[in-house]
């Protein structure tokens, strides 16, 4: 069940039992942030009462997570063998880099949404996506005369950086819409 608009701060769950003509009651619960998630135990419902537990679903949303960095880690890196990155040592570098973004991003992200909402959640995603933009262009376009000795120029790196990221979020936004729709 979702309260995705307006939940109540403090709430009860009531069960009814149709077979049995009864009903079971929880103690009145409290949200701990934007997004709550309660687990109610409905198997001691002859007694009257129904235990329910705060639950976020911390595993799914690190598998979530794990799902995201590495499509993204893929996308990033396809595009740079598009751009001529083939060696080694630069497609590491760009893997760490997108790694170390993708957790920052992700954890902030979770928080606002936890905390703030949907709403907060997609400003900061937009500006936190410009910001990673515009760090990832100019850290390329710094350090790839180090990482890269087929294609060492900076503005080559910038353009991947744009382009590798402008990729991976229209991917992840169709990925998204699909999957939710689906």
């Amino acid at each position: 069940m979702s309260w995705s608009y307006y939940p109540p701060d403090d709430f009860t769950l009531l069960a009814y039992f149709p077979e049995a003509d009864a009903f079971a009651i929880s103690p009145e619960c409290s949200c701990y942030a934007f997004s709550s998630y309660f687990t109610a135990d409905l198997s001691g419902w002859q007694s009257g009462a129904i235990a329910i537990n705060a639950s976020h679903g911390y595993a799914r949303e690190a598998g979530e997570f794990a799902l995201r960095l590495l499509f993204t880690i893929a996308v990033e890196l396809l595009v740079a063998l598009i751009f001529g990155y083939w060696e080694k040592k630069t497609l590491l570098f760009f893997a760490v880099v997108n790694a170390v973004t993708q957790v920052a991003l992700n954890v902030l992200l979770t928080l606002v949404n936890i905390n703030y909402g949907l709403s907060l959640f997609l400003i900061v995603y937009f500006i936190t996506e410009l910001l990673i933009v515009i760090f990832e262009s100019l850290f390329y376009g710094l350090k790839m005369p180090r990482f890269s000795k087929h294609c060492p120029g900076a503005v080559r790196a910038v353009f991947y950086a744009i382009t590798a990221n402008i990729a991976s979020f229209v991917l992840g936004v169709i990925m998204t819409v699909f999957f939710q729709v689906t």
